[in-house]
């Protein structure tokens, strides 16, 4: 008995680190609501520290924040409890600290099941997604300032082959995204200066800049354009 007893502190210590340790945060709750785990990843982004989490409601806690309906922390434990689901927090979830920050995070809320199969609690596992979102809100601007420009703006690989074209390029150029894409950028280049399209690849593949370049370029229709 003492062996087992000793096996089981050995076995829940482990488990206390591992969780401890892991980089993201980490809540359970059991069927009171009522917070039973907090790890320290979950500490840092709610501003709760584990001492003064535990016994608290989870949704005090844990205040997430959602754009629909059904989307905050309560209904998603209920939800989780009822169907034994592992339920998403939702692409758009935020968690408010307890200073009043506001991160976007990702997770989802699971139902505990014990050995007789009764639902224990919940646990939630999250993590903080906002550089993620802010990187993905610059993407799209970047590509609509893009998109929207009059001047005519594509992308190629270093074996010359197209990979973006935007609308300027084929009001410019007179090919459209779809003929563009995956064909090589020799095809706007008039015959007799191939060579300095290859010179221009060259330049780049040695990961230097090409300045000033002012090429002739032809057209779908055949027109020459400056």
């Amino acid at each position: 008995l003492f062996g087992t007893e000793q096996s089981l502190l050995r076995e829940r210590e482990r488990l206390r680190v591992t969780l401890q340790s892991i980089r993201e945060g980490v809540v359970a709750a059991g069927v009171d609501g009522k917070i039973q785990l907090i790890n320290r990843h979950a500490s840092e982004l709610t501003g709760w520290s584990v001492a003064e989490a535990e016994e608290w409601p989870l949704a005090d806690v844990v205040r997430l924040r959602a754009p629909h309906p059904g989307g905050g922390i309560g209904d998603l434990l209920s939800r989780a409890s009822s169907t034994g689901a592992v339920l998403p927090l939702g692409a758009d979830a935020v968690l408010s600290a307890r200073d009043g920050a506001e991160r976007a995070v990702a997770g989802s809320v699971a139902p505990i099941i014990d050995a007789s199969g009764a639902t224990s609690g919940a646990v939630i596992v999250f993590r903080d997604v906002t550089g993620q979102k802010r990187a993905e809100e610059r993407t799209r601007l970047l590509a609509s300032i893009v998109e929207s420009s009059d001047d005519a703006i594509f992308t190629k690989d270093l074996d010359g082959t197209v990979t973006s074209w935007n609308r300027g390029a084929e009001r410019i150029y007179g090919f459209t995204e779809q003929e563009m894409l995956g064909a090589p950028v020799a095809v706007l280049c008039p015959p007799e200066r191939a060579a300095e399209l290859q010179t221009i690849l060259e330049t780049l593949r040695a990961g230097a800049h090409v300045e000033h370049l002012e090429p002739e370029r032809v057209r779908k229709d055949g027109r020459r354009v400056p």
